[in-house]
């Protein structure tokens, strides 16, 4: 090949003529040798142009007469200006300017405040604490759960009461009607004495009707009564206390339970209004780059350096934006108005919120087992369901009374005008008093008691399976919630370095199409990616919350004390 080479140079050095078929037999190579040049010509050429196409061809550019690569000299690099010219003797194959190359800085880390919005939130507005403070004050949920316990402190009081003994003080008076007062026939003596002859001849006319007692038609009466069931006092009574304190124990369980549940709503709903609104931030942000990018392109193509696909497409993507605002604004209005029921706030009551995106939630450092047993210690329904039992066992215990003999004792005072058990009766105020004591046994009533103390007694073996049953849900959902807190954290990084990625192609893909290297396609593709990927950060970030507040009712701990749970 190389001989090949040197019999083409200009000089004619190494050039044979000395005889004719030595002439033909040249005449034939420098034939096939320009055949050889013109195909070497081709491939290179081909070549070269496949390697200009590739970057292209990934990009779609359609190059304009503002791009770079048609302006002399503003895209070549000094290497490529210091080319040599191509030798006269070879063909001519011309050699494509090196494309520009765009300078990316590397980062190796973004953090969150940089990619998520901070724009809808307010530094004196509410957090999450103050919200549920509030909640805790005037929802109707919070609300109920102390009047429930009010009640199971009154029914303790009155339990306590019931060992005092029953008196009660009645005044009474009393209209009787007329009647005909009874009366005695006797013998008038003295004035049988005075007119012996008369009495002799007839006795009868002697004879006087007296009256016993005159009738007192107006009484008055005033009786206090003192009673009490000794036998009561000894069996059934301090069992109705315990049941009554149990009930109250039960009550106090199941209100800081309805307070932890109204918690995690509040919670929800407070970083769902911070979703909604970090995520209408987003689209009005990408909204408005896209509308600035239609407005660029209109101009673009009035001015006649753009054409009018590319205007088309650029009014396009930014009318795509509209009803994804329209769904934004619309899951704002719902997630305040959620929230403002949960505080009680007018329907127009501002709501400003602070919220901090940037600072995740920790997971507990806990083993299985230390988070069973936090979850099982820490439980105010498991709590709830074994006071329940306690208080169903209590009025068992109280019920089995009713079997036995029961042993009474009364005293009364009675002042009354007239006394009945004065005679003769007089209108004067008599004082009387007596007392008793009582033994009973009912049968019936020993039957009712029987059938009370079974029912009560199922009804605590029922309670206790339930808080057995509760506390083995409580402990795998403690494990869920922790494993979805330790999920929701790690797609928060996850989502964090797609977002950074879809941050900086943006950030290139802009820089490029400056340079007239990315087409309007391409800038709509890439600030869609990047919206997508900072919503789903938010997303992640949101849910990494809504997590913490499932452990946290999981396991029953103060909500800024859920990584210092098994210190407690």
């Amino acid at each position: 090949m190389h001989s090949l080479i040197n019999s083409k140079r200009p000089d004619g050095a190494g050039m044979v003529s000395s005889g004719a078929s030595r002439g033909t037999f040249e005449s034939k190579h420098s034939l096939s040798f320009e055949a050889f040049v013109s195909k070497c010509s081709r491939i290179i050429a081909g070549l070269a142009l496949a390697v200009l196409a590739l970057p292209l061809s990934a990009t779609a550019q359609t190059r304009t007469p503002t791009s770079p690569l048609d302006t002399p000299g503003s895209a070549a690099t000094p290497a490529a200006a210091e080319a040599p010219p191509p030798t006269p003797t070879a063909p001519a194959v011309t050699t494509p300017a090196p494309l520009p190359r765009l300078t990316v800085a590397g980062r190796t880390e973004v953090s969150l405040d940089e990619l998520l919005p901070s724009e809808a939130f307010d530094s004196e507005g509410i957090d999450v604490e103050r919200a549920v403070s509030r909640a805790s004050e005037v929802s109707l949920a919070s609300r109920r759960a102390a009047l429930v316990e009010e009640a199971a402190d009154a029914g303790v009081a009155a339990a306590r009461r019931g060992f005092v003994p029953q008196a009660r003080v009645s005044a009474r008076y009393t209209r009787l009607s007329d009647i005909t007062p009874g009366t005695i026939p006797t013998f008038d003596t003295a004035a049988c004495l005075g007119d012996l002859v008369g009495c002799q001849s007839d006795p009868g006319a002697f004879t006087r009707d007296v009256v016993l007692q005159e009738p007192i038609l107006n009484q008055y009466a005033l009786r206090a009564s003192f009673s009490s069931r000794l036998s009561d006092l000894v069996f059934a009574q301090p069992q109705q206390l315990r049941a009554a304190r149990a009930e109250a124990e039960a009550a106090a369980e199941r209100a800081r339970a309805t307070r932890d549940q109204l918690e995690v709503d509040v919670v929800a709903a407070y970083w769902e209004v911070v979703r909604a609104r970090a995520q209408l931030v987003l689209a009005r942000e990408t909204a408005s780059v896209a509308e600035a990018r239609a407005r660029e392109a209109a101009e673009r193509s009035s001015q006649g350096v753009g054409t009018e696909a590319e205007r088309l497409a650029a009014d396009a993507g930014s009318r795509s934006y509209e009803p994804l605002l329209r769904v934004a604004e619309s899951r704002v209005e719902i997630a305040e108005a959620l929230l403002r029921d949960l505080l009680r706030l007018e329907p127009d009551a501002p709501l400003p919120l602070r919220a901090n995106l940037g600072a995740l939630p920790e997971a507990p450092n806990l083993a299985p087992d230390q988070l069973r047993r936090s979850a099982r210690k820490r439980s105010p329904d498991v709590a709830a369901a074994l006071a329940s039992a306690e208080a169903a066992d209590a009025r068992a215990d109280a019920a089995r009374a009713g079997l036995y003999p029961a042993l009474g004792v009364s005293f009364n005072v009675d002042v009354a005008n007239p006394n009945q058990r004065i005679f003769p009766q007089t209108t004067d105020f008599t004082t009387t008093w007596d007392a008793s004591v009582e033994l009973s046994w009912s049968f019936d009533g020993a039957l009712v008691a029987g059938a009370r103390v079974d029912r009560e007694r199922a009804a605590a073996e029922e309670q206790r399976l339930a808080a057995e049953e509760m506390r083995e849900n409580i402990e795998r959902g403690a494990l869920r919630a922790r494993g979805e807190l330790l999920s929701s954290l790690a797609g928060v990084d996850a989502r964090r370095a797609a977002a950074a990625a879809a941050n900086e192609r943006a950030r290139v893909t802009s820089e490029r199409a400056r340079v007239g290297l990315a087409t309007s396609t391409d800038l709509a593709d890439a600030e869609s990616a990047r919206l997508g990927a900072r919503l789903d950060l938010v997303d992640a970030v949101v849910d990494a919350h809504l997590a913490e507040a499932r452990l946290r009712r999981a396991l029953g701990t103060d909500p800024l004390d859920v990584a210092r749970v098994e210190e407690r």
